[in-house]
């Protein structure tokens, strides 16, 4: 948090039969699913495909994040995939595109190149 702005506003969408598994409740606040997918059902993440983007606030975000409607915002989704292929999180998080910024540190080993970014 900067001061008292809140930093982001998030939101989670599960298989309801997953979510009915981790026995899980809307506006309820929990850990990393990821984590409880592996704790509890024993599912391990492959991969999180991730998609960053400029947005513009809407009326429910712009009041989590007390800024005005319309604001810019900074967007990341993610869907999570089990080794299976099976998608099993995909989560959406807005935050102020003021008071943000994203950092990413790419590197490669030994035996591979960095890639190649387009």
């Amino acid at each position: 948090k900067i001061e008292s702005q809140p930093t982001a506003h998030v939101v989670v969408a599960l298989p309801e039969a997953t979510g009915a598994l981790l026995r899980l409740r809307r506006g309820k606040v929990y850990p990393p699913i990821s984590s409880m997918l592996y704790d509890q059902l024993n599912q391990r993440i492959r991969e999180v495909r991730q998609v960053i983007a400029v947005a513009m606030a809407n009326p429910t975000v712009a009041r989590a994040l007390r800024i005005r409607v319309g604001a810019s915002l900074l967007t990341l989704r993610r869907t999570y995939v089990t080794f299976d292929g099976t998608p099993v999180e995909f989560a959406v998080s807005s935050y102020a595109g003021d008071t943000y910024q994203y950092e990413a540190i790419i590197t490669g080993n030994a035996q591979a190149e960095l890639p190649v970014l387009a």
